[in-house]
């Protein structure tokens, strides 16, 4: 099954997304398109790491209801005039105190200067929350559908890996909330997408 970053690459590279992030960055659109491709799934792993506990995972699931109905994907002007803010403001909820690390090393895979790869981060986030609040509402998906798409199922053995260092960054990662904070001391290391998000899904089974 064509997995959740995929699904939602090929959707901005059908748009012509893509070439409008590359502008913003003023790079390439194929390193803007491969820098996507470490972007996204960190953004992923963020999310599941900071909802790990049961009232993290229920307050992704209500922002994704309340906020995120994936109209933001429609959006032809996005890139004309997106804000800053609500970016920042995602990335601070997913990476707490951690976002400039994973900035940093999302920019260094990604072949990116970073303060690139800060607004390429900051660009994407929201498109991300609206990909995830289009499937879960519109695709008539719920968090254990949502699991399936990325293949990491419970066991978290199928899932996608993280590139370079970014596994043991978001594995060890102290997140946004105090909620994630607390289990990630007690949490072991995984640099498998599946099995972040495995957990994390499993507790809204």
């Amino acid at each position: 099954m064509t997995s959740l970053v995929d699904s939602l690459m090929e959707q901005l590279q059908s748009r012509g997304a893509m070439d409008q992030i590359a502008g913003k960055l003023g790079v390439p659109p194929d390193k803007a398109s491969s820098a996507a491709t470490t972007a996204i799934p960190a953004i992923l792993a963020g999310l599941a790491r900071n909802a790990k506990e049961p009232q993290g995972a229920a307050s992704l699931a209500s922002a994704l209801d309340k906020d995120h109905d994936g109209s933001v994907l429609d959006d032809d002007h996005y890139f004309d005039a997106y804000e800053e803010r609500q970016g920042e403001k995602i990335l601070g909820h997913v990476f707490g105190g951690q976002t400039p690390a994973v900035q940093s090393q999302v920019s260094s895979l990604g072949g990116l200067d970073n303060m690139q790869g800060g607004e390429l981060l900051k660009m994407l986030a929201p498109l991300v929350m609206g990909y995830l609040g289009r499937q879960k509402s519109g695709g008539g998906l719920d968090i254990g559908d949502l699991m399936g798409m990325l293949g990491g199922g419970s066991g978290g053995g199928g899932g996608l890996q993280l590139p370079g260092g970014l596994g043991d960054l978001l594995g060890g990662l102290a997140g946004g909330s105090t909620t994630a904070s607390t289990s990630a001391k007690a949490a072991p290391k995984q640099s498998g997408l599946g099995g972040l998000l495995g957990k994390f899904f499993q507790k809204k089974r």
